[in-house]
């Protein structure tokens, strides 16, 4: 019998989101390698293409922070037994997610509910047929949840005026006329 372990990483390969999972993983893995003084003046935002967004609580965090940028890289890939982490962005920014949200949609409103938001027929086959050689069971359900909820959350995004970026796919909030996001327009 396979192991549990085994099997994750088997499904994880096949349905193609390793790289995300690393991700997430660098974005939790932040405060573990910050330590407590840190931890209570930074958050850790998002990451996308190996840039990680820091919000810092001021200035002279994002300055202090900029002097030990590569050796928080190399602690952050240690952790995480790959170099996923290329880069860190710091940014003077709210430290909860509530503000943050506030701050991007400048509406006073918590993270939007989207369990009402119904799927077409055309995304549930695409999440079946992606799911398919998964053998049925919990982690199956589970995945394909994860699936159909951030299928959701990609409604409820364009519902709000994102865009999904020319260059990568990834959807992001356009400030302007801009058709690439802005990780796509910094490689330019």
């Amino acid at each position: 019998m396979e192991k549990l372990g085994s099997f994750l990483d088997t499904t994880i390969k096949k349905i193609g989101i390793t790289k995300k999972i690393k991700e997430e993983m660098a974005l939790y893995q932040w405060e573990g390698v910050v330590g407590p003084q840190i931890q209570k003046n930074t958050r850790a935002q998002r990451i996308k293409g190996g840039i990680l967004f820091i919000h810092v609580e001021n200035s002279h965090w994002s300055q202090h922070l900029s002097f030990y940028k590569q050796s928080l890289i190399n602690k952050l890939n240690h952790k995480l037994g790959s170099a996923v982490v290329k880069d860190i962005h710091f940014k003077v920014g709210p430290l909860n997610l509530t503000e943050s949200v506030q701050e991007k949609t400048g509406e006073k409103e918590d993270i939007p509910d989207i369990t009402h938001t119904l799927l077409e027929a055309e995304e549930i086959n695409k999440i079946e047929k992606t799911i398919k050689d998964i053998p049925a069971g919990f982690f199956k359900e589970k995945i394909k949840n994860i699936m159909m909820q951030e299928t959701r959350h990609s409604i409820s995004r364009k519902e709000k005026g994102w865009l999904e970026c020319r260059g990568c796919g990834a959807q992001f909030l356009p400030r302007h006329q801009e058709v690439t996001c802005p990780i796509c327009r910094l490689k330019k």
